[in-house]
């Protein structure tokens, strides 16, 4: 009651605090993130050792095993899938519900005091949180007429360094390139015939190849840091590295060996619609908005591809932000219809353009607020909490369109306008409270649903929860002020007027039409009241029927539904000793064929990338080739 008549006796005061809601609303509102869905945290760990050279039953003795015993006897462990292969073991850690978030903490702590047991040439574990939406934003393609060498210097020296300082971009990753090494081909008849050994070619290279720091020396009252540099800079600096001495003299690194400057092992390899190409993966970081991030980069990319040479060119590959904007900007626009065909109903309904206005403000001033609310309880503009905002725009309307009515009946009684609105206000004021807390208490224990649906759904289920808490405060203010100033003394809605009024004339017209749905309803009731058991027995079997719809599986059941966001993936995966050169002939054969197909529009294959438990798992024998078809319109 206070609140409503501070609204209407202090009006500029009430309307000060609104604007400020709005002003901080909308300043939320351009600094919320933008995600397909919203931040979740699956209790899944992963742990990967490298372990070159070795077979999967080495593997899984000497690495898989032990990392597996070090880590079993864990708290709220729901079960782990462990997989072993040349060279790689792949760990998965599936926790319970309700475990405590730093898991991932504890499984490093452990791993780590296993590790002297593990073979000494083994890579450290990598320890790290499965997390969705740690996705690639954008993958793009630095392809062209040069070989993939100069291409990858061309990406580590430009492109990499450029990519990263976007807005927005935490990692930039190359893939697919061919890295530069040297290489020390030793010839063991040369060093058997000089009565040397490997060990000794080793010890040289890391004695004398040095570049570490020596000290210090203080003279003439300056401090000058002392660093030995004898690292080599060119192959012909390591080839004068001395091996040793025998009684024909010193044996220097040239004497047993050839230095070759060449590449790595190749262990990927990409290809953007067929052409070789060097793959860049873009990741944003955890708290950037999606759209933006792929704008900042898209718009670095044109910067960069005027300062390439002519026959280099980037191609955007694969692009997340495109069905982020696109699934965003529909549920936006299905809200501003949902805000329109509102107004309309009201419009028809009440007779009035003066209550119609009154009743949409109310919509946006709650959204807006609720975006406020957004922004510091740390949500982003997602499907789930967009699906919120869209779902409340028939329940803001509710508590207005109660105290309205009721301020309304106030004034036809001939009240002043600003005793009207207090008046109507106040007579309902508890049954706008109930109708609002009856919202509250049904969503927003939605939020607080354990596992992997809670976190699904508590976005959806607070931003409701709020924005109707909004309209009731907004019922409670906005609209009782505004009533009492848009209303005149003695206002009747009385349609019987002659009048040439069009709005009247609908209004009348619509009038009738409702009689007779009222009418009709009032028949339909009576003949359920005269004949009550056979409406409780149909009503009944109408229920019955659902349960069993879905209990016998009639109906299908799916956590999130099917969508087409114009993508897809084909996966290859080969016999377990696969060559990579074999696994590429067969992927080339199968993107030639997609090639063919009119809908495709791009195509990027990456060689010895994939798995079959779903994480990363790189060996030769996979394959995947990522397809982006043409749009709908286009395809023929």
């Amino acid at each position: 009651m206070w609140l409503t008549r501070i609204s209407i006796r202090r009006p500029l005061f009430m309307l000060m605090v609104i604007s400020a809601i709005l002003v901080i609303g909308v300043v939320s509102w351009s600094r919320l993130g933008v995600d397909l869905f919203p931040a979740l945290d699956y209790p899944i760990v992963t742990i990967s050792t490298v372990y070159p050279g070795a077979s999967p039953d080495a593997v899984d003795t000497l690495v898989t095993k032990k990392i597996e015993d070090a880590v079993a006897g864990m708290n709220n462990i729901d079960y782990i899938q462990s997989s072993s292969y040349e060279g790689v073991s792949s760990i998965v850690m599936v926790f319970k519900d309700g475990a405590p978030k730093d898991t991932a903490v504890d499984v490093e702590r452990r791993v780590n005091q296993i590790r002297p047991s593990l073979p000494t040439d083994a890579k450290d574990p990598s320890i790290g949180k499965f997390d969705p939406n740690a996705q690639a934003t954008l993958e793009l393609a630095l392809g062209g007429s040069r070989d993939l060498g100069q291409l990858q210097r061309l990406a580590e020296d430009t492109v990499q360094k450029r990519l990263e300082a976007a807005s927005g971009v935490a990692q930039v990753t190359l893939i697919g390139g061919l890295e530069r090494e040297i290489q020390v081909q030793v010839d063991q008849d040369k060093l058997q015939a000089r009565g040397l050994s490997i060990l000794q070619v080793n010890q040289a290279l890391a004695t004398d190849n040095l570049n570490v720091p020596a000290g210090s020396i203080t003279e003439r009252g300056k401090d000058w840091t002392v660093r030995l540099n004898n690292q080599a800079q060119t192959p012909a600096e390591l080839n004068n590295v001395l091996i040793g001495t025998t009684p024909s003299g010193p044996i220097y690194l040239r004497d047993v060996a050839q230095v070759v400057d060449t590449y790595k092992q190749v262990k990927n390899v990409q290809r953007a619609n067929g052409r070789s190409a060097v793959g860049i993966s873009i990741l944003k970081q955890a708290s950037a908005n999606t759209i933006s991030t792929a704008d900042a980069v898209k718009k670095e990319v044109a910067t960069l591809q005027q300062q390439l040479p002519p026959d280099v060119t980037i191609n955007v590959i694969s692009d997340a932000s495109t069905f982020t904007k696109q699934s965003v900007s529909d549920v936006q626009r299905e809200l501003s219809i949902a805000v329109l065909l509102t107004g309309l109903v009201l419009l028809l309904f009440l007779h009035t353009f003066r209550a119609t206005a009154i009743v949409l403000l109310t919509i946006p001033t709650s959204l807006i607020a609720t975006l406020a609310a957004m922004y510091f309880l740390g949500f982003s503009l997602n499907m789930m909490s967009l699906m919120g905002l869209t779902l409340t725009v028939g329940i803001l309307v509710d508590d207005s369109i109660v105290v309205l009515e009721n301020i309304f009946r106030h004034l036809n009684k001939g009240e002043d306008p600003r005793d009207a609105a207090l008046n109507g206000r106040s007579e309902i004021g508890f049954a706008a409270i109930a109708i609002t807390l009856v919202d509250v208490v049904v969503f927003t224990p939605i939020a607080f649903m354990s596992s992997f649906v809670g976190q699904w759904f508590r976005q959806f289920g607070l931003v409701i929860a709020v924005a109707t808490l909004f309209s009731l405060f907004v019922s409670f203010t906005l609209t009782p002020l505004l009533a009492s100033r848009w209303y005149r003394k003695g206002q009747i809605d009385d349609a019987s007027k002659p009048t040439r009024n069009p709005l009247t004339l609908i209004a009348r017209a619509w009038d009738r039409g409702y009689a007779r749905v009222e009418h009709g309803y009032e028949r339909l009731l009576g003949v359920a009241l005269r004949f009550r058991w056979p409406v409780v027995g149909l009503g009944i079997a109408s229920l019955v029927g659902g349960v069993m719809l879905v209990v016998t599986g009639v109906l299908s059941t799916e956590f999130v539904p099917a969508a087409d966001n114009g993508e897809m993936t084909v996966s290859i995966e080969m016999p377990p000793g696969t060559a990579l050169d074999v696994t590429d002939k067969v992927a080339g054969v199968v993107e030639s064929k997609i090639l063919e197909w009119p809908e495709t529009d791009r195509v990027f294959t990456s060689v010895g990338v994939g798995g079959d438990s779903g994480f990363a798992s790189n060996q030769a024998r996979f394959a995947r080739i990522q397809v982006v078809l043409k749009p709908k319109g286009e395809r023929t």
